[in-house]
This record gives structure tokens, C-alpha cells and sequence, in this order.
């Protein structure tokens, strides 16, 4: 199976005639307002190309921040006797508390098959306060 997009959006909109898919606000970076802050809703998109007579595996998608997993669960790639399919999962009330980039992973076999890193800028006019 190969990963033909990952992305990390705020709104998936599947069209039930045809079957198109819109997607808004793709983010490549997110300021808030201040730490800890909560994404109220995000949407992780995946597109899926099989490869041979596979017709069901299993991916986990990981969220890390720093090495710390903030979100894991598994998935399976439903084919259902196509070349591609796609998977859409919206999540809610994801926590960041610092300023460093979310990795999104997508894993087959304990294997990182794809990534997607989200920048989490600090907070605008702030300063760093170090101790002399």
C-alpha cells in the first residue's frame, strides 16, 4: 500500500452525489493565543493506493509532540475491490501545551509509512523569560 496524501485540515467535505472531496483550511502552521491551548477540531485526511492483493491493512495514526504520543489509534484501509480509497477522521479537543511541531504518523507495521508536521508557532509578542 503507498500513502498518496496526508494532510491535516480544519473542514472535509465529501459531496454525497459525486463523491468529490473539498477540503478547508489545509494547515501547514497554527498560532494560538496562548498555552495550553485547544484545537477545538482538526481533520486528518489519507489517501491510500493498494499495492498487490491487499485489501484491508491496518494503519495507525500517531500524533506526537516532542516524543509524546497525544493521540493513537488504529485504523483499517477498507479497498473494498478498488485501486484507491481515502480516510477521513475529524478529532476533537486535541491539548498542545508548548510551541513545537504536532507530527501526524501514519504507521504499517510498527513502520513510520508517512508524516505530516504541523507548526505550532508561540504566541505573537511574547518573550522567552530566562533566569540569569
Amino acid at each position: 500500500m503507498n500513502i498518496r496524501l496526508l494532510l491535516v485540515c480544519e473542514v472535509a467535505l465529501v459531496d454525497r452525489r459525486t463523491n468529490n472531496l473539498s477540503l478547508v483550511n489545509i494547515w501547514n502552521e497554527l498560532t494560538p493565543n496562548g498555552f495550553p491551548f485547544v484545537v477545538p477540531r482538526l481533520v486528518l485526511v489519507a489517501v491510500f493506493e493498494r499495492e498487490g492483493d491487499e485489501e484491508s491493512p491496518e494503519v495507525i495514526l500517531r500524533i506526537k509532540q516532542e516524543g509524546t504520543v497525544l493521540f493513537s489509534q488504529s485504523f483499517v484501509a477498507q479497498f473494498k475491490g478498488k485501486s484507491r480509497t481515502r480516510h477521513i477522521l475529524e478529532i476533537h479537543g486535541l491539548v498542545v501545551s508548548e510551541p513545537k511541531p504536532l507530527v501526524f504518523q501514519l504507521l504499517r507495521n510498527h513502520r513510520q509509512a508517512a508524516k505530516y508536521d504541523l507548526i505550532i508557532n508561540s504566541v505573537p509578542g511574547s518573550k522567552e523569560i530566562t533566569e540569569a
